[in-house]
C-alpha cells in the first residue's frame, strides 16, 4: 500500500467511521505498529463492530500493543462472536479446547488461573457450531476433533467426517489430517461420502505434513510400515517418524527409538535410540518409558541399575503399563540392589494384578498367601491364583495347593488332584511331585504307583529335588513305606 492510501485511510479513521478505523488499524498491525493499532481497534471495538472487537480480543489474547489479559479478551471475543463474527467463534472454540473460557469478572486478570484447567467441551461446540456452519475451516477442524475425541455424549463420527471435509477442501491443514483419518477408518461411508483410496489418504497427508503437522508425519510413517514392501519403505516409515519425533510427537519419537535401537529402517544407534525413549517416556509415553527401564533392568554387560529403572517402571506405571507396575513390584519385592520394601511391592503388584497381568496376579497371591507386605489373607490369594491359573502353571500348582489344603475355601481333594495334574503336564516340577504323592496314596482319586513314578521321574530329570528324593525313597521300598515316603515329599 503507498503512502498516499495510508495517508487517506489513516484521514478517514480521524473522522471516526468505524470501518476506516479497523482497516487502518489492520494497516498498523501488519506494519507492527501495534501499540497504534490497538488504539484504533478499541475505539472501533467501542462502537460496536464485530469485526473490531475481534481484532480488539486478540489483542489482548497476544500482548499486542497493550499487556496480555485472557479476561479482557475472551470479554471482546465473546461480544464479537455474539454479534456473528465467524473467527472470534473460532476462536473462542480453540481457546474453550484449551480449557481457556468463560471470562468472569472481577477476577485477576492473569492467565496463570487457566493453566491446567480441562478442555471446556461444551463451550466449544456452542461457539465451534456456527463458525463451522459459517465456513470457518478452524472451526470445522475443531469441530471434528470433538466429534470424533471428545466426550461420548458428543460424538458423532459422520458429522465430523463431514466437517473435517469441508475443513480439507479450504486447504486447511488440519482438516486434511482429520479428513484423511477418516478415510482410514471407513468413517466417510458412514458420512455418506465415497470411500477415498490410498492415494488421496497420501495426498492429504503429505500436504498436512509439509504444512508442519507432525501427526501427518507420524501417520505416512504408520501407512509405510504397513506396507511391508521391504526396507525401501521401512527408511521411508522411519525417516516419517524422524520428522515427527523432532516436532514433538511422543509416539514417533518411541517409534524412532525403537528402530534406532534394532536399525529397523535406519542404521543402529543404541546410544541415540535411548535418548529418544526417553524423550518420549518424559512426554507421558508408558511404553517408552517401560523400556527405558527394562534398558536399566538389564544392561548389555554392566550391573544392572535398579534404582536408575525403578524410576522409569514408576513413570511408566503412572501412565498405566500394567507390566511396568508388576517390574517395579518386583524390584521393590526382591530388593535389587537397594533393599526391599514389600508394602510398596504388593501396592504395585496389586495395581498391575487388577489390570490383568497374570504374573503379577500370581506373585500377589503369594504374597497375600505369606503375609508379605500384607496382611494374610487366604481367600483373597486363592481369587488372584484363580485368575491367573489359566495362563500360569505355577498359579495353577498353587490354587490346587489351596483346594488340597482347604486354604480360603473348603478342602477339595479331588478338584486339587486335577490341577496338580494339569500343571504338571504344563511343566511345572512343584505340582508333577503333589500329584504323584496323592496318586502313591490315593488322595483325591484311586492310587496309580507307575503314573506317581513317571511324574517323578520327569520333574527329577528337570532337576526338581522333591521328586529326586521321592524316587530314592520310593525305588528301593517296592512301595512298603509310600505313605510316609509321600509325606516326605510334600
Amino acid at each position: 500500500m503507498s503512502w498516499m492510501q495510508r495517508l487517506h485511510r489513516g484521514c478517514r479513521a480521524v473522522l471516526g467511521h468505524p470501518a476506516a478505523r479497523l482497516a487502518y488499524a489492520v494497516v498498523l498491525a501488519e506494519d507492527g505498529t501495534h501499540g497504534r493499532a490497538f488504539h484504533q481497534f478499541a475505539r472501533a471495538a467501542h462502537s460496536g463492530l464485530p469485526a473490531a472487537q475481534y481484532r480488539l480480543g486478540r489483542c489482548y489474547l497476544l500482548g499486542l500493543g497493550v499487556p496480555s489479559s485472557p479476561d479482557a479478551a475472551l470479554s471482546w471475543l465473546t461480544r464479537a462472536a455474539e454479534g456473528g463474527d465467524h473467527e472470534a467463534q473460532a476462536l473462542l472454540a480453540s481457546l474453550a479446547l484449551q480449557g481457556i473460557s468463560g471470562a468472569e469478572a472481577g477476577l485477576l486478570e492473569t492467565a496463570s488461573r487457566y493453566v491446567g484447567r480441562p478442555p471446556d467441551y461444551q463451550e466449544a461446540v456452542r461457539w465451534g457450531t456456527p463458525a463451522a456452519d459459517g465456513g470457518s475451516a478452524e472451526a470445522q477442524a475443531v469441530l471434528g476433533y470433538i466429534l470424533t475425541s471428545g466426550p461420548d455424549e458428543l460424538r458423532d463420527v459422520p458429522r465430523a467426517a463431514h466437517y473435517y471435509r469441508l475443513a480439507a477442501e479450504s486447504g486447511f491443514a488440519q482438516g486434511q489430517l482429520g479428513w484423511a483419518l477418516a478415510l482410514l477408518r471407513g468413517d466417510a461411508s458412514r458420512n455418506g461420502a465415497s470411500q477415498g483410496g490410498s492415494a488421496e489418504v497420501r495426498r492429504l497427508l503429505n500436504a498436512a505434513a509439509e504444512a508442519g503437522l507432525p501427526a501427518a508425519h507420524f501417520a505416512l510413517g504408520v501407512l509405510a510400515d504397513q506396507a511391508d514392501a521391504g526396507a525401501e519403505q521401512l527408511a521411508i516409515a522411519t525417516a516419517h517418524y524422524h520428522d515427527a519425533a523432532d516436532q514433538g510427537h511422543r509416539s514417533a519419537q518411541f517409534r524412532y527409538g525403537t528402530a534406532l535401537m534394532s536399525g529397523r529402517g535406519v542404521e543402529r544407534d543404541t546410544q541415540a535410540g535411548e535418548t529418544w525413549l526417553r524423550r518420549a517416556g518424559l512426554a507421558g509415553d508408558p511404553l517408552a518409558a517401560a523400556m527405558v527401564g527394562d534398558l536399566y533392568a538389564h544392561q548389555d554387560g554392566l550391573p544392572p541399575n535398579f534404582c536408575e529403572a525403578a524410576q522409569w517402571f514408576q513413570r511408566a506405571a503412572e501412565a498405566g503399563h500394567s507390566g511396568a507396575a508388576r517390574a517395579l513390584g518386583q524390584i521393590y519385592l526382591h530388593g535389587s540392589g537397594f533393599g526391599t520394601d514389600p508394602l510398596t511391592a504388593v501396592h504395585w503388584l496389586r495395581v498391575a494384578a487388577a489390570a490383568d497381568d497374570t504374573v503379577a496376579a500370581y506373585e500377589l497371591g503369594i504374597c497375600l498367601a505369606h503375609g508379605i507386605g500384607t496382611a494374610h489373607d487366604d481367600a483373597e490369594a486363592l481369587r488372584w491364583f484363580r485368575r491367573a491359573a489359566d495362563t500360569l502353571p505355577a498359579a495353577r500348582y498353587w490354587y490346587a495347593r489351596m483346594l488340597a489344603e482347604g486354604r480360603g475355601i473348603a478342602q477339595d481333594l479331588q478338584a486339587a488332584r486335577t490341577c496338580y495334574l494339569r500343571a504338571a503336564t504344563e511343566g511345572n516340577g512343584d505340582a508333577a511331585v503333589a500329584a504323584g504323592e496323592m496318586l502313591v496314596n490315593g488322595r483325591g482319586g484311586p492310587s496309580d504307583r507307575p503314573a506317581a513314578m513317571a511324574l517323578f521321574v520327569a520333574a527329577a530329570a528337570q532337576g526338581n529335588k522333591g521328586a529326586q528324593y521321592a524316587l530314592k525313597v520310593l525305588e528301593p521300598t517296592d512301595g512298603a513305606n509310600m505313605s510316609g515316603a509321600a509325606c516326605v515329599v510334600v
